[in-house]
């Protein structure tokens, strides 16, 4: 557990420093939590995880569409090895079309094409990279003038030789 959380307290701290610093214009930033569920026959070998994100986009202000990028990390753990996980490191070029209600906070949908590292805690397994999209939509309460929480269910497919890794992403977080 200290494996995920240490990394997640440390990304949520370096992107809510960064925020504040680069205040821009039409520069967003979010950091959350995820709950990464397996389907299809990747979630026949292993059990939902958990992990961490940010997202950081940039677009004109008063404009719905924004680009960025999404970065991220999730850990499964295999259903029958104990002690073993497996991780998806994900480094994912997005697009954003929000629709927001001033005072009130904003729904989007996100898209992205990326690249992901798979790796696993079981000695002899090669790590890779692969192909990979994900999609997504969510929406967002304002808290305060520039802080938020949202909350974004996302579809993630990435290409592999036999099949494909196929998951679901619950994440909940903060943007600013």
């Amino acid at each position: 557990m200290k494996k995920v959380l240490v990394p997640v307290l440390v990304m949520m701290v370096t992107c809510f420093c960064a925020g504040s610093a680069l205040a821009l214009p039409g520069l967003s930033m979010e950091v959350g939590v995820n709950v990464p569920m397996p389907s299809g026959d990747f979630g026949d070998v292993f059990k939902t995880g958990i992990g961490g994100s940010a997202n950081a986009f940039v677009g004109l202000p008063m404009m719905p569409l924004k680009f960025g990028g999404h970065v991220g990390y999730n850990r499964f753990p295999y259903k029958n090895i104990d002690d073993e996980n497996f991780s998806i490191i994900e480094v994912v070029p997005s697009a954003r079309y929000q629709m927001g209600l001033p005072l009130v906070g904003y729904a989007f949908v996100q898209a992205g094409v990326g690249l992901f590292r798979l790796s696993s805690s079981i000695s002899g397994v090669d790590s890779e990279n692969k192909l990979g999209f994900n999609v997504g939509a969510g929406a967002a309460l304002t808290l305060l003038p520039s802080l938020n929480i949202f909350a974004m269910p996302s579809y993630t497919w990435i290409d592999n030789e036999d099949t494909s890794t196929t998951y679901i992403t619950l994440t909940v977080g903060l943007s600013f």
